[in-house]
């Protein structure tokens, strides 16, 4: 989970700074000087031996501001207006608890290291580098509002990889469908809850239509297997991308309890409950993989 420190913006903003303030000046010789250096009195240290300390001091002291950079990041997570809240949600991948390592030339589907492959049956799944994992926030309070999603753009031109989600979006949402090919498509959805049809669209023409339930939405266009884009829909505004090892940031959100939720195309997601209060920047985890999954009695 991250966590915020008051060091972080002070720090990047030290090392963005710090080319001429270390004191490296006592080194360096003038070299249009004609005159010797002067001599140390006997018993007295000479000026390099004096300064080389406060250099090391000033060295391990970016040590450990380059430290604190590394393990909490240089970007300050968004202040929430006056009344409100922020979240930052830390998104990971987990493979199967205890899994041992496959050889990379057996066709498995959870294995956490060998080399991935894009497609098959039981394709294998890179779980340092996993992506398309859709998050959102859901109000504890059904009747809770949330703001009005505006319109959103989506270009399709020849159908896509079957496995990848191009956007995530929400319900009753609009989604405006422009036809990037070269040639007229004829552009439509058969997936539950969100059928229509935008009829033959010209190259460079547009569709538009609404999101009327949560799920995976398939664009599709006559004459192709593969859909022209894959959609998720999600049941609130509070919805965003990630990949894992990401961090996403949600602002100005209503304090109250919400659920956080992860869905993922080929992974079980998560659920977990959060509860934001007004004018405090929160943190939360969430996951996707296998071992979420219920365990089944044997009885």
């Amino acid at each position: 989970m991250p966590r915020l420190n008051p060091i972080a913006d002070q720090s990047c903003s030290l090392l963005r700074h710090s080319g001429g303030g270390l004191g490296w000046g006592p080194f360096v010789k003038d070299a249009s000087s004609t005159q010797p250096p002067p001599q140390p009195s006997p018993g007295v240290p000479e000026e390099g031996e004096k300064t080389l300390p406060r250099l090391l001091r000033a060295l391990a002291a970016l040590l450990v501001i380059a430290s604190t950079i590394l393990t909490i990041g240089c970007q300050s997570q968004p202040r929430p207006s006056p009344g409100m809240a922020s979240l930052r949600v830390s998104v990971s991948a987990e493979p199967k608890a205890g899994r041992t390592d496959l050889p990379s030339h057996v066709a498995v589907y959870d294995s956490s290291t060998a080399t991935p492959r894009p497609q098959g049956d039981y394709a294998l799944v890179d779980y340092s580098n996993l992506d398309d994992i859709v998050i959102w926030l859901e109000p504890a309070n059904a009747n809770a509002a949330g703001p009005k999603p505006a319109p959103i753009p989506i270009a399709v031109d020849a159908p896509g990889r079957a496995a990848a989600v191009d956007k995530a979006v929400s319900v009753g949402q609009t989604i405006i469908v422009t036809n990037r090919a070269s040639h007229p498509q004829s552009i439509y959805s058969v997936s539950d809850g969100n059928d229509f049809d935008l009829g033959s669209v010209p190259a460079g023409g547009q569709g538009q239509f609404t999101v009327k339930s949560q799920g995976l939405i398939e664009v599709l266009t006559m004459g192709a297997a593969d859909p022209l884009a894959r959609i998720y829909a999600a049941p609130s505004p509070w919805v965003a991308m990630a990949r894992a090892g990401d961090s996403v940031d949600f602002n100005n959100l209503p304090p109250g309890s919400y659920r956080l939720v992860s869905w993922h195309p080929r992974l079980p997601g998560t659920e977990e409950t959060i509860n934001l209060a007004a004018d405090q920047m929160a943190g939360a985890s969430i996951k996707v993989g296998v071992n979420e999954l219920p365990k089944v009695s044997g009885k």
